[in-house]
């Protein structure tokens, strides 16, 4: 099977998660990565299965994530779709899905799944540790590991 799994990352969580299941899922197919970051335009068609990964950050998804869906939507739903987002407000994580990807997309979708970020505290600015420590008592960085979840995402992509 063909997969490309496209993502946008602000500091790089996602793009980590990105990278790790396309590690797992890689082992039994064939599998691309695509940052919108760095890269606009991106043929579909020649895929079969399509992750779309994308952080949310202040409560906002990824604005390159949201035009891409609106730009590709049917190109999309033609496809096995797997999505996530990235985010650390686990009290707000439907909304923070529903925020990126359209109901069409959700709803087609074989899974849909919030998974918890990281605080990287040497990858943001002064005021945003300011605003962190302020506002959410971190004070030092927060790093996860994903081994579970991402064996699950890449368990779907298995032929």
């Amino acid at each position: 099977m063909k997969i490309v799994i496209i993502y946008c990352s602000k500091y790089g969580t996602t793009e980590k998660v990105c990278h790790a299941i396309c590690k797992m899922a890689g082992k039994a197919n064939e599998v691309d990565l695509f940052d919108l970051k760095n890269q606009k335009k991106l043929d579909v068609h020649e895929y079969d299965a399509i992750v779309l990964g994308s952080s949310v950050y202040a409560g906002k998804p990824r604005k390159q994530m949201v035009e891409f869906c609106k730009n590709n939507e049917e190109q999309l739903l033609s496809k096995r779709l797997l999505l996530f987002v990235c985010g650390m407000d686990k009290e707000h994580a439907v909304r923070e899905i529903e925020m990126t990807y359209p109901a069409k997309m959700l709803q087609a979708a074989e899974k849909s799944e919030f998974i918890e970020g990281e605080f990287l505290l040497n990858k943001i600015s002064f005021i945003e540790r300011l605003m962190l420590r302020v506002f959410f008592k971190v004070k030092q960085s927060v790093t996860r590991e994903y081994d579970d979840i991402v064996r699950d995402f890449a368990g779907k992509l298995m032929p």
